[in-house]
Parts: structure tokens; sequence; C-alpha cells
């Protein structure tokens, strides 16, 4: 439920609503939401995402189709004012996993994890292509990358964080900090370190 949206998750599919009003039946497979609940999987990353990702005024979905240890995965549907109609994001699909958006800065992220340390969380935005038909695409614009480095015989590691940046396309890393850890392993802050080697 978001504002005056709501989406009513079934064995068949989705069927949403606004102001009351039926708007679609979406046909697609709930068996993994629906397994969720049943397991008291109650993280929101579990539940239809109500939100605008392309910033045009109008909520999209997206709709959790799996999950490994770590992440949820899914399917990402775009709101068509033109046919009143939820459909398939072919611009979102190279994604497919839980995402956020900033409405202040017009831009996306989405974090996947590999273990309870390393992660990559991309951040993309969209670049108008065409300013007659309004025609947009989503452009990989930052990159931040959590890892273990510096591994030592007694199970000892580093932790680093990279700061990557792209133009064009081109990625640069900007800058890298070495996480700072207490006695209890609990991570306290993170310094700035040079980039002098790279992965």
């Amino acid at each position: 439920t978001r504002d005056d949206m709501i989406c009513q998750i079934t064995d068949s599919g989705i069927s949403v609503f606004s102001k009351g009003e039926p708007v679609q039946n979406i046909d697609i497979d709930t068996s993994f939401m629906m397994n969720s609940y049943a397991n008291e999987k109650t993280d929101p990353k579990y539940r239809v995402n109500i939100n605008d990702y392309d910033f045009d005024g109008y909520f999209d979905l997206f709709i959790p189709q799996s999950d490994d240890e770590y992440n949820v995965f899914g399917k990402f549907l775009r709101f068509n004012p033109t046919t009143n109609l939820f459909e398939e994001w072919e611009a979102l699909s190279g994604i497919n996993t839980y995402t956020t958006s900033s409405k202040d800065d017009g831009t996306i992220s989405a974090v996947v994890y590999k273990d309870e340390i390393e992660y990559e969380e991309k951040t993309y935005q969209w670049k108008v292509t065409n300013e007659e038909t309004g025609e947009k695409e989503l452009r990989l614009i930052s990159k931040k990358k959590q890892f273990r480095f510096d591994a030592s015989s007694d199970g000892t590691y580093n932790i680093y964080i990279d700061y990557y940046e792209y133009t064009d396309g081109v990625e640069t890393v900007v800058k890298r900090e070495k996480v700072t850890i207490d006695e209890n392993g609990v991570i306290t802050g993170a310094e700035e370190v040079p980039i002098d080697w790279l992965l």
C-alpha cells in the first residue's frame, strides 16, 4: 500500500487498486511472496514495492520473485500513462534486485551482497536521449564496493571500500577507504587511504 494505491496478492497474481477502484490484474508468479509471508519474512524487500523509479510522477512496481541468503531478486513493472497499465520494463531488467530511489537527485541504487561483509552498491541516473519524445536511458554513474583483502594465515584480513565514477561508460576509481574495526569485530568507521593497487 502506498498513498491511494493498493496491491493485493493472490495465488494467481496481483490485483492493483487506486482510490478503491480496480486498475489491473497482473498475471505473475506470486508463490515466492506467499511463501515468504508464510515463513514470517517481514522485511519490506519481500513485499511488492510501489515506487516511482523513473521520476515521471507515476508509481511503478518491484515484484519479488526469488532470493538468496543476502539478496532479493524480482521484476520491475513500469506504469504506462498512455495505456494506464503496468508493463514489463526492459530498462530495469538488468538490475533485477531490490532498489531504492532518491527523488532529490533523480537516482536509483541497488545493493548486491556477496556475504555479510562484501557487497557492491550501484547508482544509476536517467539521461534524456530524445528531447522531442522525452525518451530516457538508464546509466550507471557510480559504484561503491566493499571487499576483503590482505588475508593472512591466521584468518585476519582488512576491509576496504572503493568508490567508482562512470563517465560515458568509462570506470574510474576515485577514492579508497580502509574500514576500521574494534576488538569485537564491529565496524566503527573508515579512513581514506592511497589507491596504490587495483583488484
